[in-house]
């Protein structure tokens, strides 16, 4: 442990003092951190210089100790250091939703924690944020979409008919339909709402990045109390939902990608049998393919369907159909064009 970075160690001190109420002394402080007395006793000085809510006593019994000061106004929050340090840095995830009621509360949420810490505290929480990134890679961006998210929210919370202006991807122009809005699901960066399609009788989702105007009616619709987000989307293999029985999936992934696939979860159903020769055959019950082809042509020729046959050819003619993409040159581009920042539809 004498190897260990500063922070974590720092990191680790806070969640030892508190999980003890009553306070710790130093030379336990110091054994479960492997290092010396004077290491710990640094760390615990430079905490409470920096108005983290630290702070050292002594006991009945005339003990020393440290412990954390249920007094300082970030515990009267309700919240403890770590928990506050870790929403500090959580609340970049929230980051695709600037602009709307969601970033707007956690906004006011962390001026919350920030007004009960001092600028050093801040900037030393900070410093734990430089060991995580997260990426915005194909994240959505609804900083324009505040008053859909309101009265889709409104709509859900109330029960209430609503109608949508929506853009398919496959539409030429946005169509308005009744809907009656159930939940909102946020999938791969981006955020779909699950509702009750009145002129097709059926449950769809409706991507919202899609949604050009939702106006929430006086009309109420009473709630089908069967309805359970979770299960809606169990036969799914993220958010497009299928009609019918789960199907079986099966696919044989080569030695090289499956101990990419071992590292992540899929999906609920699924079940992983290594193979003798280093291969991986992996099984799922699903209902409905359409994320399923895109996950299974990004391995390349590291993974092959088995069955069922209709996702195999299902497989096969979109290989067949990238074949003849790519087997013309390209149309020649015009190099003096100026190009354009808009971002493709």
């Amino acid at each position: 442990m004498k190897d260990q970075p500063a922070l974590e160690r720092q990191w680790r001190l806070l969640h030892a003092l508190e999980a003890r109420r009553l306070g710790v002394s130093l030379y336990e402080l110091a054994a479960e951190a492997g290092v010396s007395q004077r290491t710990i006793f640094r760390d615990l000085q430079l905490m409470r210089q920096i108005g983290m809510p630290v702070q050292s006593g002594t006991g009945a019994n005339g003990r020393k100790h440290w412990k954390i000061n249920p007094d300082h106004p970030l515990l009267r929050l309700g919240f403890n250091p770590t928990e506050a340090a870790s929403l500090c840095l959580g609340f970049r995830l929230m980051e695709p939703f600037a602009g709307t009621y969601l970033w707007d509360g956690a906004q006011t949420a962390l001026k919350k924690i920030r007004s009960c810490l001092s600028e050093d505290a801040l900037r030393y929480i900070g410093t734990f944020g430089q060991a995580f990134y997260p990426t915005r890679f194909g994240s959505g961006d609804y900083s324009k979409k505040g008053e859909i998210l309101d009265a889709l929210m409104l709509g859900i919370e109330e029960r209430r008919y609503t109608a949508l202006t929506y853009q398919s991807q496959q539409a030429t122009e946005p169509a308005t339909r009744d809907v009656y809005p159930y939940a909102l699901a946020f999938h791969k960066g981006s955020l779909y709402l699950i509702a009750w399609a009145a002129e097709h009788e059926t449950f769809r989702n409706y991507k919202v990045d899609r949604v050009t105007d939702a106006e929430v009616l006086e009309l109420r619709f009473t709630r089908d109390p069967k309805f359970d987000v979770q299960r809606h989307l169990t036969g799914s293999f993220g958010i497009y939902h299928g009609a019918g029985e789960p199907q079986l999936v099966r696919i044989r992934f080569t030695s090289e990608a499956a101990r990419y696939v071992k590292e992540k979860y899929w999906h609920d159903s699924q079940l992983l049998h290594d193979q003798q020769d280093g291969n991986l055959i992996a099984e799922f019950h699903l209902t409905d393919f359409h994320e399923l082809i895109s996950w299974i042509l990004s391995f390349r020729d590291q993974a092959e369907v088995l069955e069922p046959a209709s996702l195999r050819q299902q497989i096969a003619e979109t290989i067949q159909s990238m074949n003849q993409v790519y087997a013309t040159q390209p149309p020649a581009v015009n190099a003096n064009k100026t190009p354009s920042n808009r971002t493709p539809k």
